[in-house]
C-alpha cells in the first residue's frame, strides 16, 4: 500500500474511532446471539434490515474460509439473510464492544513511513 494510502486509512480509523459519524452498535443493544436466542432467524432478518440503514455499503473483499462461506450461502438462501448485512453487523458490534483496544492500536503505532 502506497504511502499516502496508508496515511488515508489510518486517519479514516482515527478519526472513525474519535467522533463516530455513523453509531456503531450500543454495547447493551441485543448481540447477534441474543436475537437469534429469542427470535430466531427471522428475528435476526428484521435487526439486520433495521442496522442496514446507518451502514454505507462499499464494494470490499473479505476473505472468509470455505466453510464460513457454505453457512453464509444457506443463510442468504433459506433465511433471505445477506452475508454483507451480517457481516457488517457483527464487525460493528466487535468494533463497539472492543473500542478501547483498538483506539490502543492507532495511538501505539510507530511507522516513520506514515507518521
Amino acid at each position: 500500500m502506497s504511502n499516502s494510502k496508508s496515511n488515508l486509512v489510518l486517519q479514516r480509523i482515527k478519526g472513525s474511532l474519535q467522533h463516530t459519524e455513523q453509531p456503531l452498535p450500543d454495547p447493551a443493544a441485543p448481540s447477534v446471539s441474543s436475537t437469534l436466542e429469542t427470535g430466531g432467524f427471522r428475528q435476526l432478518y428484521r435487526v439486520l434490515e433495521e442496522a442496514k440503514a446507518d451502514m454505507d455499503f462499499d464494494r470490499r473483499a473479505v476473505y472468509i474460509d470455505d466453510e464460513s462461506a457454505e453457512v453464509l450461502d444457506l443463510l442468504r438462501k433459506k433465511a433471505k439473510i445477506k452475508s454483507s448485512h451480517l457481516v457488517s453487523f457483527l464487525l460493528h458490534e466487535f468494533f463497539s464492544r472492543h473500542k478501547g483496544l483498538i483506539q490502543e492500536l492507532v495511538e501505539k503505532r510507530s511507522n516513520r513511513l506514515i507518521d
